[in-house]
């Protein structure tokens, strides 16, 4: 029989959350603004034309919004935008 602690599961999850804030905080403007196009799907590609920046530069901020933020990929990512409340959508 194992013994639950609810209080104890939201407070961890709490401070998850506080310190994914916390990481998105570090995020360039241009790195979030990639972010949230990469968790909607979009392609490097189109991120490049609608960002007017080179596919090769979505490719630097993608990378270091993947290490900043702890994630492996794009639905990773996602789920984290989600977590935010970031319109990933």
């Amino acid at each position: 029989m194992s013994v639950q602690f609810p209080y104890l599961e939201e407070k961890a999850s709490s401070q998850r959350l506080e310190e994914l804030r916390e990481r998105w905080n570090t995020l360039s403007k241009r790195e979030k603004e990639t972010a949230l196009r990469v968790g909607r799907g979009t392609l490097n590609k189109i991120i490049a034309a609608e960002m007017q920046i080179s596919e090769r530069t979505v490719q630097v901020h993608r990378a270091n919004v993947y290490q900043k933020l702890g994630v492996k990929n794009a639905v990773d990512l996602s789920k984290e935008l989600l977590k935010l409340g970031e319109d990933s959508a």
